[in-house]
């Protein structure tokens, strides 16, 4: 089966029905759209759709992981504030239901619900608690976290150790695609409102498919569903700063540039992403370490290529109703050797621009694992995929041991306006899927502060209140104005508007808003 994000008008669920498909509405414009494969194409010839694109794999966005023998943390606020009446949803790997971060001192659960986006299956506190009394707990909820992110970034958002230590906690565990991240937030969203209760929501998951630019249709529906019920959406920033996989040129008429990278591998996934605005018409040469060529290529070419046993398919788009930007995406699909490694040189010749601004991005570190890499790279413009979200609190990470942003925080563009706000990274203490502790380090682990700083903050307004509107754009400027900030330029690529500080943020809030 095929699954697509499909922006339409009026019902289009009867027609996808007759085709074989379902739906799932995620806006009032926007549905998840599961075919038949090859059954796509038969969207564009329905009056309902306006748009619609594929689902694409995206990932937990973490670097490092160490073992640790510590038996607890603590990241205690001075606030007086502690998450009571606000829901923080994680949209991640899954969590570890038996560890004690996640258990009150009733010996009861503080999960309320437990969603799989991939069964559609979801567990309510009672059974959650029932698996708690069972010596084989995930007989009864069989949705582990095998991978440990999602337990991690659970505890420093709302474990007993946290800042929200007293939310109730719904955990999401995502398929790794796009369209999971949608179904996660909708139904985090769909409780809150359920419940008569905020919610903020960590994403911890990122991709560089994409313009980066929060213009496909994923991110624009992402952004969409922040605008329903009282919502505070964080998301990380990636760890692709210091990757080298992303790189950019500014191109005029009849000049040529080379996008070589060098490649140690076997790969599951390699692709060169390439954006560039309509004005700019280019052609493409690729040519492989052992110096097969591929000719010349024009922009908007596709076609599949061989160079020895590796397939280089290319695909194009255009220019969107939404977006006045093209595509030109080579996906490498390796053989039984594997995809050649070595240098890859990708000759690019403008043939003509207006804006002759072109950005290419590979892979993440999390889907190469660090093994391919521009030779000439640009650091900035590195935020992962939904990080340029607009309406998502964009979180990038620092080492708070030195003051200085991580070296693999992704980093923003001016242009883009983002990140929003920084937040420890680097050496982050949290919980062991398992039990026990580790130490981690990642964006993804400054995302959860961020996110536990907004629940904080919607319990001081809403479940307390003193603003009942003090949620989404409203309470990320006012995280955003009472950062930390040192002596440079803000908003910065790096830090956004500074370092998070939850208590100036609380005292602004009681100065009437003032810092």
């Amino acid at each position: 089966m095929e699954e697509l994000i499909v922006k339409f008008n009026s019902n289009i669920a009867d027609a996808v029905y007759a085709l074989g498909g379902k739906t799932e509405l995620m806006t009032c414009d926007t549905a998840i759209v599961t075919l038949p494969d090859g059954s796509a194409g038969m969207l564009a010839t329905l009056p309902q759709t306006e748009y619609y694109e594929y689902a694409e794999d995206i990932a937990p966005v973490s670097v490092t992981r160490t073992a640790l023998s510590a038996s607890g943390i603590s990241y205690a606020n001075n606030t007086g504030l502690d998450g009571k009446g606000v829901i923080i949803g994680i949209a991640d790997s899954g969590i570890d239901l038996t560890h004690p971060e996640f258990i009150g001192s009733d010996n009861k659960s503080r999960i309320l619900f437990i969603y799989d986006t991939k069964t559609g299956m979801e567990y309510d506190n009672t059974e959650i608690n029932r698996a708690l009394l069972s010596d084989r707990p995930y007989d009864i909820i069989p949705v582990r976290d095998t991978s440990g992110h999602g337990t991690a970034v659970s505890c420093i958002a709302a474990g007993n150790s946290g800042a929200a230590y007293a939310a109730g906690i719904i955990a999401v565990k995502l398929g790794g695609r796009t369209t999971d991240i949608l179904r996660a937030v909708r139904y985090i969203t769909d409780k809150g409102i359920q419940l008569g209760m905020p919610a903020a929501i960590n994403i911890s998951y990122g991709m560089n498919l994409g313009s980066h630019t929060g213009d496909s249709l994923f991110e624009k529906c992402l952004d969409d569903m922040c605008g329903i019920w009282k919502l505070s959406v964080s998301v990380a920033a990636g760890n692709e700063g210091g990757s080298g996989h992303h790189f950019s040129t500014i191109m005029k008429a009849n000049e040529t540039a080379d996008a070589d990278f060098a490649a140690v591998f076997s790969f599951n996934e390699l692709f060169l992403d390439i954006w560039r605005d309509f004005s700019a018409i280019l052609e493409f040469e690729l040519i492989s370490p052992d110096g097969i060529s591929s000719g010349t290529l024009r922009g908007d070419a596709e076609r599949t290529l061989l160079f020895g046993k590796t397939a280089v398919t290319i695909y194009s788009r255009p220019v969107t109703h939404y977006s006045s930007l093209c595509r030109t995406l080579f996906r490498f699909s390796p053989g039984g050797a594997g995809t050649a490694g070595g240098i890859w040189k990708l000759r690019i010749k403008c043939l003509y621009a207006l804006d002759g601004r072109i950005d290419i991005w590979l892979p993440t570190s999390e889907m190469t694992g660090n093994n391919a890499s521009f030779l000439y790279p640009d650091d900035l413009f590195t935020l992962t995929v939904p990080a340029a979200v607009p309406k998502v609190i964009t979180t990038a990470g620092y080492d708070h041991t030195t003051d200085s942003i991580a070296y693999f925080s992704g980093r923003g563009i001016r242009e883009i306006a983002k990140p929003d706000i920084a937040a420890p990274a680097v050496g982050i203490i949290s919980a062991r899927a398992g039990g026990g502790y580790d130490s981690f380090s990642g964006t993804s682990m400054a995302a959860p502060f961020v996110c536990a700083a907004a629940a904080l903050l919607m319990q001081y307004g809403i479940a307390n209140g003193r603003d009942p509107f003090l949620y989404g754009e409203k309470l990320k400027a006012v995280l955003c104005l009472s950062a930390r900030r040192k002596n440079r330029t803000y908003p910065d690529d790096s830090f956004g508007y500074g370092t998070l500080d939850l208590e100036n943020a609380v005292k602004m809030l009681n100065n009437g808003g003032y810092p």
